[in-house]
């Protein structure tokens, strides 16, 4: 069996995640579903619209990864961070992973989550970047027909921030994607049968992913492997 057979990428996530938008505004695009962050302590942010005692009342309590529809004419989802002193960039991406399941029919996640006070922009950014693309990560390569709206676009909402910060979150959000996208690269490794990732297959991916890191690949054929004394043992 091998990948050719079937047809097959044996590491869909590394074109797919690579095609994620990711963008830092100051201001939510009109009609989006906005995921904004509300501890288990301290304010609630004006946008949610709903004060402490209302979220209570429908059980949100602000607990990380908590998430609640907030009811009325605008699209806000309330995602809990926990209690302030404990707001870490793992946190954040705990909480953007959970928004980002809440709204597993949006293409576009927007989410102010980033703009998290207490946390370095840049790491938060990476964080919440991470959290969205890693909480939607569905395998889905062998199934007929997919179930699963994939993320094109990741919108990070800075609130009144300049030029300096603005910037920061970037390279943040980029470093974030990076790295969501080697492990889901990874998680689709891990999830093929064994017999799609024959080891001319697997070498097919090591060949592709370092060409287009800039790395040079060397793949050994069996001679080559006796040769250098690898110990391999051939049935």
């Amino acid at each position: 069996m091998s990948s050719d057979t079937f047809d097959l990428d044996l590491v869909p996530s590394d074109t797919a995640v690579r095609a994620v938008r990711v963008t830092v505004v100051t201001e939510a695009p009109d009609g989006a579903t906005v995921g904004i962050p509300v501890g288990a302590d301290g304010d609630v942010p004006a946008g949610v619209g709903l004060n402490r005692g209302q979220l209570e009342r429908w059980g949100f309590a602000g607990s990380t990864g908590q998430t609640f529809a907030v009811p009325g004419e605008r699209p806000v989802v309330a995602v809990g961070t926990g209690p302030q002193a404990d707001l870490t960039p793992a946190v954040l991406r705990d909480a953007a992973a959970a928004f980002a399941r809440a709204v597993a029919r949006d293409d576009v996640v927007v989410t102010t989550l980033a703009d998290a006070p207490g946390v370095d922009v840049a790491q938060a950014a990476q964080a919440v970047v991470e959290g969205v693309l890693l909480g939607r990560y569905r395998f889905e390569e062998l199934r007929t027909a997919s179930a699963t709206v994939p993320v094109e676009e990741v919108v990070l909402v800075l609130g009144g921030a300049d030029d300096a910060r603005l910037e920061q979150a970037r390279a943040g959000a980029r470093t974030g994607q990076v790295l969501a996208r080697a492990t889901a690269v990874s998680r689709d490794l891990a999830n093929f049968p064994p017999g799609y990732l024959t080891a001319p297959a697997f070498a097919d991916v090591a060949v592709r992913l370092g060409e287009a890191a800039g790395l040079e690949v060397q793949v050994h054929d069996k001679a080559a492997l006796v040769e250098l004394g690898c110990g391999v043992c051939w049935a």
